[in-house]
């Protein structure tokens, strides 16, 4: 009886290491509504460097789209880094050509960095 008991116990206890793994692991992808909350969020709080973060994260985890391209723009964009801001506005400018917003940025982007051709052609 003492084996058997024993022997339940660590079965239990495998199933729950088990299912806390799969559970983790769950967590480790992201979704579209999580980052578009997260983003936003921290866009609005100004909080580049998080913004960053989650952002690359979000690319790395195979999610990419307009908003989260000009938020990450606009984050290195705030703290100066306009070779690292560009490729972003650009990429956003490729979801969606008309977006004055972004347009403006990429060109203030590229006019910083003393890319003067790139910024005539906008």
């Amino acid at each position: 009886m003492y084996r058997l008991k024993h022997k339940g116990i660590a079965g239990m206890m495998v199933i729950m290491l088990c299912m806390v793994t799969c559970t983790v692991l769950a967590q480790d992808g992201m979704s579209f509504r999580e980052v578009e909350d997260t983003t936003y969020a921290l866009y609005l709080k100004g909080d580049w460097k998080q913004l960053q973060k989650v952002g690359r994260e979000a690319i790395r985890n195979k999610i990419d789209y307009f908003y989260l391209r000009e938020r990450l723009g606009i984050a290195y964009y705030m703290q100066q880094k306009y070779q690292l801001a560009s490729p972003q506005f650009e990429k956003a400018y490729r979801f969606n050509s008309g977006d004055e917003l972004n347009n403006e940025y990429l060109f203030y982007s590229y006019s910083f960095d003393t890319r003067w051709n790139e910024a005539l052609k906008l």
